[in-house]
């Protein structure tokens, strides 16, 4: 426990130290500033709505700007309000000159970055409590060093994007389920299982939904898991009932809310469409382009029409979108190859985020080369032994705790391929490589270990005729 609290205290020092660096008020209309005008208006109690008229919304998921909000309430005991509307907020980011208001949203700023940093600081326990489920201590403290020392995940400690909370509800998910006993083939009869572990995991895992909507095809994955990890049918059906009810528990009343608000069933968010649109449309090239010819939809204007054209726009653009996929079959092959080559682009997605997405370049030019080449051979020395990694947890015979963490990293690599590559889409994989190659490694040194030590001589008897 002493080498995990110094990889905990040393993780914690470098998302600390970068924190004090590199925290700026966000500028321009990018995903950090709506987020943080979300929570300011949501810890005010108007509601969640568009910046720009204030008339009601469901376009992003409402997870990372409702935690922020609640962590502004707090901040709210001691700070007074900002005084300029959030529409005045939202004019000032577009024209960049939302850092003339730090004196008003500066110490909302801070708050957001520091419960950044206390959360990638509990990642680090957890990637280090999955390790140790899936490939013993060794293989947990290597995992840990490794989410520590990760650039990545440290950059976006500076960054108000959803990459943070995340990765630590995802974890968190799956360390939870990862210790259930349901997991193991020797585990008791189903009705002593410990349903409130499963549920606490389905919980996590709802709230993961609320900030990011992809974590939701875990759920068909893993009675699919426990079922091929020779659980049994019986014990696989409660333990994924358990798990979905829950996690539907936690996202039904924003599910409900969108039907009473936005008068259509809306699970999560309606920028599904929109997401679709950029990437299945003629000429999509697979990244984050904004196409001059949208999806065509009478409602694909603007967002500032009312809560009934927002729905149906996102639904004319789901549909768009997919009957340009089932028409160009073999456009379709080439693009998906398109959009895996810009999700493992490169891996300083956090840099880019720090520096508004060079709305604000502040970082000396040489220092950013670095700190990307760092980051960059970081991430793809740890994609190769994380390769390695999930090709040893799933060698046959299968358990079925492999197989669900393996699952997760199935679903964080395919699903944003349905709609288009990003590198940011794939800073939720990182900590899973990670643990993944830790696994890798314990096994190897392991196996070392074991040839290196030298067997006993065993005893021969002589027998002396005198």
């Amino acid at each position: 426990m002493k080498r995990l609290g110094f990889i905990v205290a040393f993780g914690a020092s470098l998302r600390a130290l970068w924190v004090v660096y590199a925290a700026r008020i966000p500028e321009y209309i990018h995903d950090p500033v709506r987020y943080l005008l979300h929570a300011i208006d949501l810890a005010e109690g108007r509601g969640y709505r568009h910046l720009a008229d204030g008339s009601p919304t469901a376009y992003s998921p409402i997870g990372y700007p409702l935690i922020l909000s609640l962590l502004y309430r707090v901040v709210g005991l001691f700070h007074d309000p900002p005084h300029a509307p959030v529409h005045d907020l939202a004019e000032a980011a577009f024209t960049r000159s939302l850092a003339s208001h730090a004196e008003e949203i500066g110490h909302l700023v801070t708050a957001a970055l520091w419960l950044n940093v206390l959360l990638s600081t509990a990642t680090i326990v957890l990637a280090y409590r999955i390790a140790r489920r899936l490939g013993g201590a060794t293989a947990g403290i290597l995992a840990a060093a490794g989410v520590a020392c990760f650039p990545n995940l440290v950059f976006h400690t500076g960054t108000l994007l959803t990459e943070t909370t995340f990765v630590f509800l995802s974890l968190a998910a799956l360390a939870v389920l990862l210790e259930c006993n349901d997991l193991e083939s020797t585990s008791p009869d189903p009705r002593r299982a410990a349903i409130s572990r499963l549920a606490l995991a389905g919980a996590l895992l709802g709230a993961a939904a609320l900030v990011r909507p992809i974590i939701l095809a875990i759920l068909p994955c893993i009675p699919a898991a426990l079922l091929l990890g020779r659980i049994g049918f019986r014990r696989a059906a409660l333990a994924s009932a358990v798990v979905t009810v829950a996690c539907v528990a936690v996202v039904l009343p924003w599910s409900v809310r969108n039907w009473v608000v936005m008068d259509a069933p809306v699970l999560v968010s309606t920028n599904t469409g929109d997401n679709l649109c950029i990437g299945h449309h003629p000429g999509a090239p697979g990244k984050f382009v904004m196409p001059a010819k949208p999806c065509p939809t009478p409602y694909a204007a603007h967002l500032r029409m009312g809560t009934y054209a927002e729905v149906r726009r996102n639904a004319d653009r789901q549909d768009q979108a997919l009957r340009y996929a089932l028409a160009h079959p073999r456009a379709e092959i080439a693009l998906l190859a398109k959009k895996l080559y810009y999700l493992f682009l490169h891996d300083h997605s956090g840099l880019e985020g720090v520096e508004s997405y060079r709305n604000d370049r502040f970082l000396d030019p040489s220092l950013r080369s670095s700190l990307e080449r760092v980051a960059d051979f970081y991430f793809f020395a740890v994609l190769l032994l994380g390769a390695g990694g999930f090709a040893l947890l799933l060698w046959p015979p299968w358990q079925a705790r492999h197989l669900v963490f393996a699952s997760a990293a199935l679903v964080f690599t395919t699903v944003p391929l349905l709609f288009f590559g990003d590198p940011r889409f794939h800073v939720p994989l990182s900590p899973l490589l990670a643990i993944a190659g830790a696994v890798l490694v314990s096994r190897i040194a392991s196996a070392r270990r074991t040839r290196r030590t030298p067997r006993p001589e065993s005893s021969v008897r002589c027998t002396c005729n005198s």
